[in-house]
């Protein structure tokens, strides 16, 4: 543990349970500034008024010093818990002579009333700022839920003649974000667009509206009955230009899946590697860590990942946790195979994904066949990762 994060004998996880811990030793020098802790009755009512007050210290310190006011409260000379007297030398008054028996019923009356105030005060901010990170992070969770799902409405069912215009109205409507006047008007909207950037771009026409509205869409994921279900990035200007943006730009707590910048869906390259967040709200990618179990893996043993140009089904070959090799380390970078210029390099990463896979998944991959790379973070070793590893398969449906 860092001893830069102590305060007194208390030490501390982290950097900003030590700022917390600062912040109650304020408040707590604040509090004692005219009471005499020598006092057994001072102590005790100090104590109690605390005591009614447990939202008022952020830290195990709070807990230590009303610990140590309980011990004054009952004459032990020094405190059994963790915390110091040393830490109150900086208060102007601590430690005092006994205070003067005139007017010490309206001081302590005084001060029982700001204790109780700075108390509410201090509960009421503690709870709001923990309310506000997670109700807002709920909120945001909840408006990036919602604008995935408007997304996935943008996909165009393939032009067919039992495909008719109702049936794409009526999908619009089912999904809730669209009334049935304004579902006529994207859906008259959408066929126009999407023949015309199927025709300029060769955009698959099934992703053409997507593409229209943003150019640096490479792709969607699926994983079928998961929430895996999410377009895939590609910005060679800045690779995580995504890591924190939705796909109209804006800040989105949640980012979107993204490829490396190396890779390319015009010109395939040798492994599609796309890295996606894991999500404390089980979006994005949180789904990848349940294929560490072997039943979840036979349970959903296709990736479905179409380019913006070509459609594409993917069995996994195999999956691993590894960690991100520091500079100078002897490791075997699973992140840096993108092209394979040779049969030897291909096969050595097939031969590092099989012998690194927590299963055998029966799939293997002969050199030429397009593979899928999908990586995420790990939080159960120090930089730690989670990758899935897919071929594709020789028919797609």
């Amino acid at each position: 543990m860092n001893n830069r994060w102590k305060i007194g004998n208390i030490s501390f996880h982290n950097k900003e349970d030590y700022k917390a811990g600062q912040r109650d030793l304020e408040r707590i020098r604040a509090i004692v500034s005219d009471v005499n802790l020598n006092n057994r009755r001072e102590a005790q009512e100090l104590y109690q008024i605390l005591k009614a007050q447990p939202f008022l210290f952020e830290t195990e310190l709070g807990i230590a010093f009303r610990s140590y006011l309980l011990d004054k409260s009952e004459g032990e000379s020094l405190s059994s818990g963790l915390f110091s007297e040393e830490l109150l030398k900086s208060s102007k008054k601590a430690n005092t002579a006994a205070v003067k028996k005139t007017g010490r019923s309206a001081d302590i009356k005084k001060r029982k009333r700001r204790m109780v105030i700075l108390g509410i005060a201090a509960s009421l901010g503690v709870m709001l700022f923990s309310l506000y990170k997670i109700f807002s992070y709920d909120i945001l969770s909840y408006i990036s839920e919602r604008k995935m799902e408007e997304l996935s409405t943008s996909i165009l069912s393939p032009i067919e003649g039992e495909v008719s215009q109702e049936h794409r109205i009526a999908d619009l409507v089912a999904s809730g974000l669209y009334t049935k006047e304004e579902a006529a008007v994207k859906a008259g909207q959408e066929v126009a667009e999407a023949e015309n950037v199927t025709e300029e771009s060769g955009v698959l026409y099934k992703y053409s509206v997507l593409f229209k509205r943003n150019s640096e869409l490479a792709g969607w994921i699926q994983i079928a009955d998961t929430i895996v279900n999410y377009p895939v990035m590609l910005t060679p200007d800045d690779e995580e230009y995504y890591l924190k943006r939705g796909f109209d730009k804006k800040s989105d707590i949640n980012g979107i899946p993204f490829m490396d910048v190396r890779c390319s869906v015009a010109e395939p390259t040798t492994n599609f590697l796309i890295y996606g967040h894991n999500m404390k709200n089980g979006s994005m990618f949180s789904t990848l860590l349940k294929y560490e179990q072997e039943e979840f893996y036979k349970e959903h043993p296709i990736i479905r990942f179409d380019t913006i140009y070509e459609t594409g089904q993917y069995e996994i070959v195999g999956v691993f946790r590894t960690q991100v090799a520091f500079q100078g380390e002897q490791a075997y970078r699973y992140y840096e195979f993108i092209q394979a210029d040779s049969k030897k390099e291909y096969d050595e990463y097939i031969a590092f994904v099989k012998e690194q896979s927590f299963y055998e998944t029966g799939v293997t991959a002969e050199y030429g066949t397009q593979l899928i790379t999908l990586s995420t973070c790990d939080r159960s070793i120090e930089e730690g990762r989670l990758v899935v590893v897919g071929r594709k398969c020789e028919k797609n449906d």
